[in-house]
Parts: C-alpha cells; structure tokens; sequence
C-alpha cells in the first residue's frame, strides 16, 4: 500500500478507516503494510487523530523508530498495523542503504534460532540490470 506524500490526507484516513472497519469485522486476523507518509515522530494535529483512529479498532501500530534517516533528519512514515495481540509479534528494521527508507518487516511467529545464524543476502535493483 502507498500513499503519495501530496494526495488528500482526509480522503485517505476515510478510506483507511472503513478498510479497517470491514477487517476488524470479520475477525480475522490482519496486517497492514504501507509507505503512508504520514510521519508518527510529529505527533500532532492529524497524526493524533489518525492514531487514535487505529487504536480505536484495536490497532498496533509497529515500528517505533525512525524508517527514514538523513544527517540532518528522520522520519517514520513506513508503518505495519495489525490486530493481532500475540506476544510472539517481532518487528524489524533493516537498516540498509537500499532505498531512502530503511526496509521494515515483522514475524508472527517464533524466530528459528538457526536463522540468526544465517547470512542475510541484499539484493539491490541494479543486480537486475
């Protein structure tokens, strides 16, 4: 999911708000992964509203660290909202030159400890060309 810096705010969270709603009816089990640009380290105004918006239908909202860093700035504009409550929820921050925010995932499950023996391979777009 994507959302340009530059489109509607308002028409964005409406939209967001009714996808949530329909999820949150089913009672499934749900995650949401987006580029919102919609910066949580300025928490303020909208932003306020628009968390308290997801934790209104039971959202937790992950990371809680900066996903964009410059010298001279950072921002959190790439988030995963689930509902799921489950300690097992691990979330991470690849903090990695690939792109101008640093990639962010998360694990619903236990971890195998073999994993963390493993090399992780970065595969950039120019191996592509």
């Amino acid at each position: 999911m994507y959302r340009h810096p530059h489109s509607n705010y308002e028409d964005f969270q409406d939209k967001l708000d009714v996808t949530i709603a329909k999820l949150s009816a089913t009672s499934s089990k749900y995650y949401i992964c987006c580029d919102f640009s919609i910066d949580l380290l300025k928490y303020h105004g909208n932003v306020e509203a628009y968390v308290h918006m997801l934790h209104s239908y039971g959202c937790y909202i992950f990371p809680s660290y900066p996903t964009g860093v410059t010298p001279n700035s950072s921002n959190l504009i790439d988030h995963i909202y689930t509902n799921n409550a489950s300690d097992d929820l691990q979330n991470f921050i690849l903090v990695h030159d690939i792109s101008d925010h640093y990639p962010l995932f998360i694990s619903a499950g236990s971890i195998n400890p073999k994993f963390h023996h493993k090399k992780l391979r970065v595969v950039t777009w120019n191996s592509f060309s």
